[in-house]
C-alpha cells in the first residue's frame, strides 16, 4: 500500500479509532498541538481525527502513531490484545510458552500411557 493512500476498509470502525487515538494522546500527557506536531500533522487534523469527523485517515499518520508511541497495529485498528506492542510481544512468547509446555505435558502423557502398557503386557 502506498505511503499516501488513505486507509479506507469498512472492516475498520474509524470513530473507534479516532477514541484510540485521543486515549492514546491522553495516555501519553499530550496537548493536541504537541501530539499533532509530533505526528507532523497539523493541529485541525488532529482534531478532526480525535472527533470522528473523518471518513479515512492517512496510512502513513497511523504507521507514525504506531511506531513513535510503541502503539500495536492490532489494538489500534480492533482493540484486540494489549496497548503496546511491547505487551502484546510478552503476551504471544507466554502463549506460545504456554504452548510448547501443555506440549510436552501431552507427550509426557502419552509416554506414560505407553509405559502402563508395557508393563501391562510383561506382567
Amino acid at each position: 500500500m502506498s505511503e499516501n493512500k488513505l486507509l479506507k476498509y469498512p472492516e475498520l470502525d474509524l470513530n473507534k479509532i479516532s477514541d484510540r487515538i485521543k486515549y492514546i494522546r491522553l495516555i501519553n500527557k499530550q496537548s493536541q498541538k504537541d501530539f499533532s506536531n509530533q505526528l507532523n500533522i497539523s493541529l485541525r487534523t488532529l482534531q478532526t481525527y480525535e472527533q470522528g469527523k473523518v471518513e479515512a485517515i492517512p496510512y502513513q499518520t497511523l504507521k507514525d502513531i504506531v511506531e513513535q508511541f510503541n502503539i500495536s497495529l492490532e489494538w489500534l485498528f480492533f482493540c484486540n490484545g494489549e496497548v503496546s506492542r511491547e505487551e502484546n510481544e510478552t503476551n504471544s512468547a507466554a502463549t506460545d510458552a504456554d504452548q510448547r509446555l501443555k506440549n510436552i505435558e501431552n507427550k509426557v502423557d502419552s509416554l506414560l500411557e505407553m509405559f502402563d502398557q508395557v508393563f501391562k503386557i510383561e506382567k
